[in-house]
């Protein structure tokens, strides 16, 4: 319904859900939202070189200047996080093709650590197996005859034996991934797209991933530092590398973001610690250094002491460890001088 919000504001119809962009396609938070625009045709200045494929390191790609084919070719990708009442982390991306033809794929990978395209036309990956980290998700759409009937699949990066790692396909449960794409008619674009404003019926798509939910168990608390969306030449797990869009960078926790404030007090006296939650989703629960599960502690060290909490979302996942430090301070020495006995008056 029109109260739902979208990504662009709804003039005909605006309601009251809001947009996650404005009518020019600008994000409205631009810690949650991103709109990349890609060049294309002749334009576009980031293309896969060397035969490069998904399930490589990362490490070994190499990119060009050049023109990717018309239906591998993207000018605009949007994405935003949001979370849901259960603090789960939704993934909402979007994006398009050039030409609605022959066999293609886009996928959005969301990663745990940094990844850089270099000026040297290499990349460079933080990710520490094999270029990526256990458990980064690849979230991929493939057009299959000009993408009438496109689907979404989802990849997570895993040790596959002996040292080696590679993307495996996950069964995602139910209600944790949706698909959409203009397959009936042309959209207008507001913001412009291969300079004109609307999109050929097929060649707009949209999706959305409950990322904490679609892979549950250990890999379910992700905090993504990486975006990068890319199409190759066809659905096949080892076709060629084809368009790209440079990573983005990106700080999006899953777990609750959690500080603590150091505090100074004499000796004797009691302090109150109590979390600083910055980010997250409650109600929440805590685990203490001294064994304490409330919100808040009150400590009377006799010496200086350092305290520690971790704090856990309605989604189960535990943020970092926060420390702070109760600074003691003695009671100083105090001395009266004088006779202890004197004389009426």
């Amino acid at each position: 319904s029109a109260d739902d919000g979208d990504f662009l504001p709804n003039e005909l119809a605006p309601g009251s859900g809001g947009s996650v962009f404005t009518i020019a396609g600008l994000p409205i938070d631009n810690t949650t939202a991103f709109h990349v625009i890609d060049g294309y045709d002749n334009a576009d200045m980031n293309t896969f070189s060397g035969g490069s494929k998904l399930n490589d390191d990362p490490n070994t790609w190499t990119w060009k200047t050049g023109k990717p084919p018309a239906k591998d070719d993207m000018n605009h990708i949007l994405f935003f996080f949001s979370s849901d009442v259960m603090g789960n982390i939704w993934f909402v991306g979007a994006g398009d093709r050039k030409k609605v033809q022959g066999n293609t794929y886009m996928d959005f990978e969301l990663l745990q650590n940094p990844l850089y395209m270099e000026n040297d036309q290499s990349f460079s990956s933080m990710g520490p197996d094999g270029g990526r980290t256990i458990g980064d998700l690849a979230i991929t759409v493939e057009y299959t005859i000009g993408g009438t009937n496109p689907g979404l699949y989802i990849y997570r990066w895993e040790d596959t034996g002996q040292g080696e790692f590679g993307y495996v396909p996950v069964t995602p449960a139910n209600g944790t991934t949706f698909l959409a794409v203009n397959s009936d008619s042309s959209i207008v674009v507001p913001y412009g797209a291969y300079g004109s404003s609307s999109y050929e019926a097929g060649a707009f798509t949209e999706l959305a991933v409950n990322i904490n939910e679609v892979v549950p168990g250990m890999y379910a608390c992700l905090d993504i530092k990486a975006v990068i969306a890319k199409t190759k030449a066809s659905q096949s797990i080892t076709a060629m590398l084809k368009d790209i869009i440079e990573p983005v960078a990106v700080d999006i926790s899953s777990a609750p973001v959690v500080s603590l404030e150091d505090t100074t007090i004499c000796f004797g006296e009691t302090a109150t610690l109590t979390p600083i939650i910055h980010s997250g989703t409650g109600p929440y629960t805590y685990e203490w250094s001294t064994g304490e599960t409330t919100e808040s502690i009150m400590v009377t060290p006799d010496t200086t002491t350092a305290y520690w909490v971790i704090v856990t979302g309605v989604n189960g996942c535990p943020s970092d460890t926060a420390y702070a430090t109760v600074t003691v301070l003695p009671l100083p020495d105090c001395f009266i001088y004088g006779p202890d006995a004197i004389c009426p008056l």
